[in-house]
């Protein structure tokens, strides 16, 4: 049985739910990664299963529900528009389900999480967990929670460089890519988030200091040592397929090799202008989409790599900076919780 990450739907059946969705305003694609095409897959795959599906839900919106006074009352469960935004079954711009779309994917109606407002609050957490009455809010996505940490505004943007990679920032216009290389999701301040993601980041310096047997320092000692453009060497780092451009089944590869040119540095330059270049373009087609980007501040663990911050400048076509390491999706969700509590 196929994993719904890698194949949930048919081409066939994905069409048609990519041209119920494309006929409503907020206009996204049905990526895999999307709950639509998830729940969809779950139809076609284990049809008695949907058939008893009474609600529908993200991991981080149960278990707000869970820990909340809420449980277990199923009908009581919540989340915020950062996360309803990335089910393809919401319209973020009007903020409400779009409940032809979901019906069409699980095959009847079901129960959806309540969408609150970022300092919105409906319930404590469980008396037995916090007996002090302690009030639980919406909560946010990680990368919402990593614009908030970063009090991104208008026109500022982030790239993170985690295990995969992602491009965001804050906007005051929704998106509408038909090439589903934008996710048109929202903030959860009332702003749009539109992002790119790639799968494969940071794992592909981890991936190449491994191969050269060396520390991630080293490697990117080895990286600044090398030529300009790699002597030649690229490096397509699709090392679990890839999500931007969407190709679930792709492999890496390394081209461009010679005599004269493979040394150590540079594959090492090429690991990391491979793994820079498909972020840098996922900001180019956010650019060309009409999402101004005045600067954009690079976190994540492989952002404090020198390699990376030198290449990242010669590599990026924007202003770009590089802030202090910090926890910024927790940095973001404190912020919250303060707004909350009335701080």
């Amino acid at each position: 049985m196929e994993r719904p990450s890698q194949r949930p739907a048919s081409r066939r059946t994905n069409r048609a739910l990519r041209g119920r969705i494309f006929s409503r305003p907020h206009r996204v694609v049905p990526v895999a990664s999307f709950t639509a095409t998830k729940v969809l897959w779950v139809k076609q795959n284990e049809p008695e299963i949907a058939k008893k599906v009474a609600a529908v839900c993200l991991p981080h919106d149960y278990l707000s529900w869970r820990l909340s006074e809420n449980y277990p009352d199923i009908s009581k469960i919540f989340t915020d528009r950062s996360e309803a935004s990335g089910t393809g079954y919401f319209d973020p711009v009007k903020n409400v389900y779009l409940g032809e779309i979901f019906e069409y994917c699980l095959g009847h109606s079901a129960i959806l999480p309540t969408v609150l407002g970022a300092e919105e609050s409906v319930t404590n957490v469980r008396f037995e967990l916090a007996p002090d009455g302690v009030r639980i809010g919406a909560g946010m996505g990680d990368n919402a929670g990593a614009a908030k940490g970063l009090d991104l505004e208008p026109g500022m943007f982030a790239v993170s460089i985690g295990t995969s990679g992602t491009v965001f920032g804050s906007s005051n216009k929704t998106s509408a890519d038909s090439s589903g290389t934008i996710s048109g999701f929202a903030d959860a301040d009332g702003q749009f988030l539109p992002l790119v993601c790639t799968l494969n980041a940071a794992r592909v310096i981890e991936w190449g200091a491994s191969l050269l047997g060396v520390t991630l320092d080293e490697f990117g000692e080895l990286a600044l040592n090398a030529r300009k453009h790699s002597g030649g060497i690229r490096v397509i780092p699709y090392l679990e397929g890839e999500r931007t451009p969407n190709l679930p089944n792709a492999t890496a590869s390394v081209e461009g090799i010679s005599l004269s040119n493979g040394t150590r540095e540079n594959f090492a330059r090429a690991c990391v202008e491979g793994m820079l270049g498909g972020l840098a373009h996922g900001a180019s087609v956010v650019a060309d989409a009409g999402h101004l980007i005045e600067s954009i501040s690079f976190v994540g663990g492989a952002a404090a790599n020198k390699a990376v911050q030198k290449i990242a400048g010669e590599i990026f076509n924007f202003k770009i900076n590089f802030p202090k390491p910090q926890e910024y999706v927790a940095l973001g969700a404190a912020k919250q919780a303060a707004k909350l509590i009335g701080l």
